[in-house]
């Protein structure tokens, strides 16, 4: 049952006793309101004082009294709205008839407010002559009080201060756990159960009431003589002589040990809600009343939005502001239309905080619903920019990668080796196979069945190596598929466990068919090509020696015989047939370099090059050629080539020259990492234009029967096969007039593959 409070109480007795009690009392007996009013008023008053009850009722109080005692009145109404009990006070009431009739009043406040003002007043009025009978009634009406009080759980206790003596109702003895019949004097019984921690409280509240003029309320802890411990409040009222002297106090106390529990359960609640709420870093909102504008936030609320407490108004129109403009129909519909129909919405939206940036939020909202109606919303924001900017470059990624994935026409795979085994295929991975996924569920039995049986042992060798020390799972195999088998390229990588085990492998398989079968019919081409070019060079040989050897015989036997033209035409007969023999010499080299095997040692460039001009010392100084030779590194390469490679050159910069002192000069670049070589001259150029054409087989940029054109085309096709055999690179840079530099590596991809330094 609801506790009501003391003020509750008495405003209630006492509207209970204006209008019933009042015309039961034998006493001359009046109520008024706090302006002086009167509010009700016996029927002995009445026929006392000769009035009709219409006369009084809503009349002034002071209008009944003598006018010498007006002002005495006037000032014990003053000191009585102040919550103290006036007594034994004398005034002179005026009938009906003009008699002045002396009497005594007892003034009692009623129904105090918060302040401790009184609301209205019980006045009873004594005839001297009659003071007995006036007490008498008086007591009556103050045992039906305190019956109605008991009634309410509230016990009353009194204290006579100059005789010392306690008195307590039986309710009392109840609140303090003990029967009405304990020996122990009342004071004791109380100092010893009040809670030590709330001792000085409770005894300080006598004190205050003794010196106070208004009453006094305190709350203190009990303890039972069974340990239980309960909580009370009271309330202490002090009743004074005309003196000003405490004689009486009278005081109330009722249980509200229930109360406190609430109290106490609700404030445990919310500290719970706080921790809770601090720990997910949420704000917390609340619209306790949908027609009012103002909401609750919390101080983290704020925080979020960069504010402090209470910076901006808390409202749902200043909320709707900082919502992003993209955002703002997606919240309004979710609030206005999701909320009604399950109570409940949460969504993500961008807010505007205090510092001009919009960040990602999650809001989260609950409604309260009555009747089918919303009441009350609450909810919280918590900031989640980190995992929508995430989560957006994850989407990002996944596109990228599926974009990749249809470019390259890969299946995907997965494979956890632990827990189900599960193995997993991309549509893309079922269109290679040729294979139905309604039908074929993927497994690692089904696929190892798919594998050539001469790729098997490959494929198991490979996949083992690549799970045991991690190296590389690429490899290319051949599958059964619906087109038959089929070429495909298998990679892969692991994932490993914190004890480096593999746990999961993913990958792709890429059908790769046709440009195996292709590059298998390229190297078959030129495997026939080659052969072909040595065997038409070897056989075209015999022939042509058969036609020198004549040409040479009929020079010397009939040599003398032949005038003119006839001699002409056997020298020119030699002549085409040596450049012929050279031609078909250069094309079987040419095709013996694209068939010998490329060979990987240390080659020392100092070493090759001191061959090269010590083969060529009097070519060079016939043409007066001055060689300016830097020194050269050691690097891995094949050595038969690298001095093919330098002679070309270094022929090609001393015959088309046209300077009195033709310059060569041969040095390296960066010896320290992946040497680049070159050969400069100071000859007579290379136009732009031509600077690619110069490495096409049998093409030469003047003709025959120009100063330049005694040369076969071969030489340097044959310096850029060999250097591209030996995976590098050879270019040229050159100015007309000036001279050429021609630039190769020869050990560039060679010195990666077999992990040494140039």
């Amino acid at each position: 049952m609801k506790q009501t409070s003391n003020d509750e109480h008495v405003e209630s007795t006492t509207a209970r006793f204006d209008q019933t009690d009042v015309d039961a009392i034998p006493a001359l007996l009046l109520t008024a309101d706090q302006e002086l009013k009167v509010r009700a008023v016996s029927d002995l008053w009445l026929h006392r004082f000769d009035f009709r009850r219409s006369e009084l009722i809503g009349t002034s109080l002071l209008s009944l009294v003598h006018p010498e005692s007006r002002s005495h009145m006037g000032e014990m109404f003053r000191r009585a709205s102040l919550g103290t009990q006036i007594v034994g006070t004398v005034c002179d009431l005026a009938t009906r008839r003009g008699e002045r009739i002396e009497t005594q009043w007892t003034v009692r406040p009623q129904a105090l407010d918060r302040k401790g003002v009184a609301q209205c007043f019980i006045a009873v009025v004594t005839e001297l002559t009659t003071q007995r009978e006036a007490e008498k009634q008086l007591w009556d009406i103050h045992i039906r009080h305190s019956l109605a009080l008991r009634a309410s759980g509230v016990g009353i206790w009194e204290w006579r201060v100059p005789e010392d003596k306690w008195l307590w109702d039986d309710q009392m003895y109840r609140l303090y756990g003990i029967s009405a019949k304990h020996e122990s004097r009342i004071p004791d019984i109380w100092i010893n159960a009040v809670h030590p921690e709330d001792r000085k409280t409770a005894t300080s509240s006598l004190e205050d009431a003794l010196a106070a003029r208004q009453k006094i309320e305190t709350e203190y802890r009990v303890r039972w003589p069974d340990g239980a411990v309960r909580h009370l409040r009271g309330v202490v009222r002090v009743l004074r002589n005309e003196g000003g002297k405490a004689i009486r106090l009278i005081g109330t106390a009722w249980d509200v040990t229930s109360q406190r529990e609430i109290q106490e359960a609700l404030r445990n609640s919310n500290e719970r809600l706080e921790l809770v709420l601090e720990g997910t870093s949420a704000g917390v909102w609340d619209q306790p009343d949908l027609g009012r504008p103002e909401e609750f936030w919390s101080s983290r609320f704020f925080d979020l939005l960069g504010y402090n407490l209470g910076e901006i108004p808390a409202n749902r129109q200043t909320f709707l502001s900082l919502v992003h403009p993209e955002d703002r129909p997606r919240y309004e519909l979710a609030y206005n239309t999701r909320l009604k129909d399950d109570g409940r919405f949460a969504i993500d939206c961008r807010l505007l905080r205090k510092d001009g940036i919009y960040r990602w939020f999650s809001i989260l909202a609950h409604s309260k619903q009555q009747q089918d109606k919303t009441t009350r919303v609450a909810g919280s924001i918590q900031d989640v920019h980190s995992r929508r900017i995430a989560e957006q470059a994850l989407d990002e990624s996944i596109q990228r990668y599926e974009l990749v994935i249809r470019g390259s026409k890969a299946g995907i795979w997965e494979w956890r080796r632990h827990g189900d085994g599960s193995l997993y295929w991309s549509p893309g991975l079922y269109e290679i196979l040729g294979a139905d996924p309604s039908i074929v569920q993927p497994s690692v039995e089904d696929f190892l069945g798919l594998i050539h049986p001469d790729d098997l042992v490959h494929f198991r060798t490979t996949l083992m190596r690549h799970l045991m020390s991690d190296s590389d799972l690429d490899m290319e195999i051949r599958v059964r598929t619906s087109r038959g088998y089929r070429w495909v390229r298998c990679s892969g990588q692991a994932s490993r466990d914190s004890r480096g085990r593999a746990v999961r492998l993913a990958g792709s398989l890429l059908d790769i068919h046709p440009e195996k079968t292709a590059l298998e019919d390229v190297v078959r081409s030129n495997e026939e090509l080659d052969q072909f070019a040595y065997i038409a060079s070897h056989d075209l040989r015999e022939p042509l020696r058969g036609i020198l050897n004549y040409a040479e015989f009929l020079n010397e036997d009939y040599g003398e015989a032949l005038e003119g033209e006839g001699k002409d035409y056997l020298n020119r007969i030699q002549i085409l047939t040596k450049r012929l023999e050279g031609y078909l010499d250069a094309l079987l080299y040419y095709s013996r370099l694209g068939r010998t095997e490329e060979q990987h040692e240390p080659v020392d460039g100092n070493q090759v090059l001191g061959e090269i001009l010590e083969e060529y010392d009097h070519k060079i100084r016939e043409r007066n050629v001055e060689i300016v030779a830097h020194p050269l590194p050691v690097c891995v390469g094949d050595h038969l080539r690298l001095r093919l490679i330098l002679t070309n050159l270094i022929q090609n910069a001393i015959r088309y020259n046209d300077k009195p002192t033709p310059r060569v000069e041969i040095g390296c670049l960066d010896p320290e990492s992946t040497p680049t070589f070159y050969v400069r001259d100071n000859g007579i150029g290379i136009e732009e234009r031509q600077l690619e054409l110069i490495f096409t087989v049998f093409r030469r940029l003047h003709p025959k029967d120009h100063k330049w054109g005694d040369g076969n085309g071969v030489g340097l096709s044959l310096v850029k096969k060999a250097v591209e055999r030996g995976g590098g690179r050879v270019w040229v840079e050159s100015t007309p007039g000036v001279g050429s530099t021609f630039y190769f590596r020869v050990c560039d991809g060679i010195a990666r593959r077999h992990g040494i330094a140039a």
